[in-house]
């Protein structure tokens, strides 16, 4: 169902938070590390035509669009308890603050009371995919970490600063394991 849209890169990093809401600022600062790395070629010049980076104060259902045509998709965004999610015990993070996992969409026949116009949490936007736009969303994953504060006009907490640089390693490593080959067989390296 790709008639009349654009090829777009296979990768999608969809960053979200407020960089004036202290450690909600986590994704704007981990999309303007990858920005950095794509314009100054240091991430390889590969990476460019692979990658796409979409960085918002907040999910909208309008992202659902963004997600149609990739190989995956790559959330990233600061969360209140990063050590537990949507009321379950998640695993264990090989870091403590940082952890990265697969999403899916909810179960059930719509997407729920979640869906809002002007918020939209990332299982939604699959749903979204699937139940509207009639197509299946592509593999998503999460990259959170833990934000301990969030007022307004703070800058990011010094322990979710240090969490910053273990949430960069884990974008860098799900970019190498996500990325096709391109046409000699290599794949960007960081």
């Amino acid at each position: 169902m790709n008639q009349g849209r654009a090829p777009r890169a296979p990768l999608l990093v969809l960053a979200v938070g407020n960089p004036s809401r202290g450690d909600d600022a986590v994704g704007p600062e981990l999309a303007r590390r990858l920005q950095d790395g794509l314009d100054a070629g240091g991430l390889g010049p590969a990476w460019a035509a692979q990658v796409e980076l979409v960085c918002e104060q907040q999910l909208a259902v309008e992202h659902a669009w963004d997600l149609l045509g990739r190989q995956a998709v790559l959330f990233v965004d600061a969360e209140a308890d990063a050590d537990a999610a949507d009321g379950q015990a998640a695993p264990r993070a090989p870091v403590p603050g940082v952890r990265l996992r697969a999403l899916a969409p909810p179960t059930g026949a719509s997407p729920g009371p979640r869906l809002g116009t002007h918020h939209c949490p990332p299982d939604q936007l699959l749903a979204l995919c699937r139940e509207v736009l009639g197509e299946a969303p592509p593999p998503c994953w999460l990259l959170s970490v833990r934000g301990r504060s969030f007022g307004l006009g703070e800058p990011l907490s010094a322990d979710t600063r240090q969490d910053l640089d273990a949430a960069w390693a884990m974008l860098m490593d799900w970019l190498r394991a996500q990325a096709a080959p391109d046409t000699t067989g290599a794949t960007p390296h960081a």
